[in-house]
């Protein structure tokens, strides 16, 4: 079976098969990074240019268009946050984060590395699976594969409604000579306790925040400049981002809170609390 895959490549691939090839990964390319087009389409359009060639070539050239459109559908993912097709929309999630840190290469790397590595592997067990397949394979009709994208639809509702949460990130409270205290360290976890409460709600980790910080060279305190808060939460993207202030006067502690809606700019919820100074307060600062 290997013997006859490695003579099939070699017939493929004999002259013309790798201009064929590369001319189908640069039509896929061009496909794969305009949004709305895709595989299909490129593959449509190519239809009628096979005509003249034998089936070996043929399949070179339309495999190549196909396999061309799914990496080339990343980029406008990872660079822009626009899939370049379907199968590219999961891309956004990490690869435009990661190109709005700056990180676009290692996005773009990874994703072709990915796309690389699961179109040999995927080819591999394809070869291997068909001699025990092809019996099932061939028995699938318009009813199973109806019963199929059902079963996908019903399992994506399950599984992915409850996990349809608007992203928050706590920056926690601090004070403005960026002094730590037992008082800022009980208001962060507290917050952090009554906002995870919230089922709707998903708190991103503190590890990343401290991360976005450091690459940014903010302190934690220049989260209450509202532009600086607002680009800390689109690099985490996140909805919202809680963060506040202590300010500690001869007499009492004021405590300021607020909610910023990281899409729109706006705060969407205020809070402040005068605590008396008194002893068990003195003991917190």
């Amino acid at each position: 079976m290997f013997l006859d895959a490695i003579a099939n490549v070699q017939t493929y691939l004999a002259w013309p098969g790798i201009p064929l090839l590369l001319a189908g990964v640069l039509v896929g390319t061009i496909f794969g990074i305009l949004p709305g087009l895709s595989g299909p389409q490129a593959i449509v359009l190519l239809l009628p240019l096979t005509i003249g060639l034998d089936l070996g070539q043929a399949l070179v050239l339309l495999i190549a268009t196909q396999a061309g459109t799914y990496f080339a559908g990343s980029l406008t993912s990872i660079l822009v946050g626009i899939p370049g097709t379907p199968v590219n929309a999961a891309t956004i999630l990490d690869g435009h984060p990661l190109a709005r840190q700056g990180k676009a290469g290692v996005a773009i790397g990874a994703s072709g590395t990915a796309s690389a590595l699961g179109g040999i592997l995927g080819a591999c067990v394809l070869m291997l699976i068909i001699p025990f397949a092809q019996t099932l394979i061939l028995s699938f009709s318009y009813e199973e594969f109806f019963a199929i994208g059902l079963f996908g639809i019903s399992l994506i509702s399950l599984i992915g409604g409850a996990r349809i949460k608007g992203a928050i990130a706590i920056s926690g409270f601090s004070t403005e000579e960026g002094k730590k205290s037992d008082l800022v360290t009980l208001l962060n976890e507290t917050a952090l306790l009554e906002v995870a409460k919230h089922k709707t709600l998903r708190v991103v980790e503190r590890d990343k925040l401290d991360m976005i910080l450091k690459e940014q060279e903010y302190a934690l305190s220049d989260l209450m400049d509202t532009d600086k808060a607002i680009t800390v939460g689109k690099l985490l993207t996140v909805h919202h981002i809680l963060t506040g202030s202590v300010i500690e006067m001869p007499n009492s502690v004021v405590i300021f809170g607020r909610i910023i809606n990281v899409e729109t700019g706006e705060i969407e919820s205020v809070a402040q609390v005068i605590v008396p100074k008194n002893r068990e307060v003195k003991a917190l600062l």
